[in-house]
């Protein structure tokens, strides 16, 4: 049903990778986190080869931006070790920036995990933050600061909300290949399916569909992961 009111496939699912608020048992702890490991894993291999730096990837929380907002710093800090990583964090309440310790609009450069990075996070009332990439016909222009930061990028990743009262278009502006991230149980289809339109209206790839919190009798294509791939992962 989401990869159909989607229109892409889910190439991944994995169990509930929130902690609850009660503590659970070292096994289910150990599920948790290797269950995080395959998201991040899998968004690697998503990333784009053999294209001109900056190399760029969305990911698009559907409902969850803290669950996304993990594997997206986990993902940028372990490719941070060794390249040039920008994380812009265009999502609602910024929590991938909250993690890094980046709290304040504009371009930061964080250290995590040993690794260094740059965050970005757009002004208030910047409802529609344009991209480095120049793929769409767009009146405004990036910011200078953050174009001349990701022309020495090796990778802009992005976590994007998709907003329908704003619009998509400048999704565009910051990856060519996007990943979206749905929750069970937690959006509807009409949601979901919106979120899928917007992608594709603003030109960008839907390259796979990511589900959240599946339950022990899934049989989605989650079951799935690395066969679906052709391309090595980014940087091997």
């Amino acid at each position: 049903d989401i990869a159909y009111a989607m229109g892409a496939p889910v190439r991944l699912s994995v169990d509930r990778l929130r902690p609850g608020r009660v503590p659970t048992l070292p096994g289910k702890s150990a599920a948790r986190r290797r269950d995080m490991d395959r998201l991040v894993g899998h968004l690697r291999q998503l990333i784009p080869n053999g294209r001109p730096a900056p190399v760029s990837l969305a990911v698009i929380p559907v409902d969850d931006a803290v669950t996304s907002a993990r594997a997206i710093v986990a993902l940028a800090a372990s490719l941070a070790q060794s390249k040039r990583v920008v994380l812009a964090d265009l999502s609602t309440g910024a929590p991938a920036a909250h993690l890094l310790g980046a709290k304040d609009p504009g371009l930061a450069r964080v250290n995590h995990d040993g690794a260094q990075l740059m965050v970005m996070v757009p002004a208030a009332d910047e409802v529609a933050p344009i991209g480095p990439l120049r793929g769409q016909d767009l009146d405004a222009e990036p910011d200078p600061a953050l174009a001349a930061e990701c022309a020495q990028a090796d990778l802009v990743l992005s976590l994007v909300s998709l907003d329908p009262a704003r619009g998509g278009d400048y999704l565009a502006t910051w990856a060519t290949d996007v990943v979206a991230t749905v929750t069970t149980g937690r959006s509807t289809a009409t949601r979901i399916q919106t979120v899928g339109e917007m992608i594709r209206i603003a030109g960008a790839r839907l390259a796979s569909v990511v589900v959240l919190d599946v339950d022990k009798a899934d049989e989605s294509l989650g079951a799935t992961t690395t066969e679906y791939l052709s391309t090595p992962a980014f940087g091997s």
